[in-house]
């Protein structure tokens, strides 16, 4: 594990539930899902456990090329639902 890196158990993850559409042009990568976010446990996000928080959402995102990496310009959020 690199130097200063977290370690797995320390941080948030995404259960992903269904990958609903993805497209991708020379100026960015959009993403369409549903997944629940678990916060890192005591995150300030998540300072009493994941109730409440551990709810499906659907996710949009774009990411855009910079320096050779892809970069998040924009994420959306909002309840999924008939989960």
């Amino acid at each position: 594990m690199a130097s200063g890196a977290a370690a797995p158990e320390n941080q948030g993850r995404f259960a992903l539930l269904k990958d609903i559409s993805s497209s991708a042009t020379d100026h960015g990568t959009f993403l369409k899902f549903d997944a629940i976010y678990h916060p890192a446990p005591g995150s300030p996000t998540d300072p009493d456990g994941w109730s409440g928080l551990a709810t499906a959402s659907r996710w949009y995102v774009e990411l855009v090329p910079f320096d050779g990496y892809l970069i998040i310009n924009y994420i959306e959020q909002k309840a999924a639902v008939g989960y």
